[in-house]
């Protein structure tokens, strides 16, 4: 019975939690074609950063979208427990509570009144030189570099295509080996099955 109630417990507290900060909500809003919760302000910048679809399901919604009322009156209503110190506090009286409760500050932070920021353009152009300039430079393929007819001072932007490309043979077969063949023999086989 114990555990029927600790779930019911859980299943309603995931109930006041916004889908986007993951914190109790704050001022709510329910979406009008799928009925999802969030934070007002969760929810409209996620509208504007990603357009008019649900950040949960997709669905279509508007940036517009009501408050749920009967959220509201329900978080004044219910109590639920601290998730770092225990203290059970009104939910809508909750987010007050973390700013001061030392547990909760050690564990989590400061708490957030909105989600960060979406990632702006420039951010992202800057990521992308990044990329270029640090991620894409040329690889040595350690293959080539480790075996005898390889070119240890090749260097590729596309490693996995060089791989693909120069080195698609079977682990296995490379690896057999005849006992008494000698060290050249050995070497012109795995040349041949690299090349095929």
């Amino acid at each position: 019975m114990n555990d029927g109630l600790s779930f019911l417990f859980a299943y309603l507290k995931e109930d006041y939690d916004c889908p986007i900060c993951q914190d109790v909500l704050k001022t709510p809003i329910r979406t009008r074609n799928c009925r999802h919760v969030f934070c007002k302000n969760c929810f409209r910048l996620a509208v504007r950063a990603q357009g008019p679809h649900c950040p949960l399901c997709r669905g279509p919604v508007s940036e517009t979208e009501k408050r749920a009322i009967d959220v509201q009156q329900q978080m004044r209503e219910r109590k639920g427990q601290c998730r770092a110190c225990g203290t059970t506090k009104f939910l809508s009286k909750m987010r007050v509570h973390y700013k001061s409760c030392r547990k909760y500050l050690e564990e989590y932070g400061t708490p957030l009144d909105a989600p960060p920021p979406p990632v702006t353009p420039t951010t992202q152009e800057v990521s992308r030189v990044s990329v270029d300039t640090i991620h894409m430079t040329g690889q040595v393929c350690p293959i080539c570099a480790a075996t005898v007819w390889g070119n240890a001072s090749y260097c590729s932007r596309n490693l996995i295509g060089h791989l693909a490309i120069r080195h698609c043979f079977s682990y296995d077969t490379y690896m057999v080996s005849n006992v008494g063949e000698d060290d050249y023999t050995q070497l012109c086989l795995a040349i041949q099955q690299s090349l095929q």
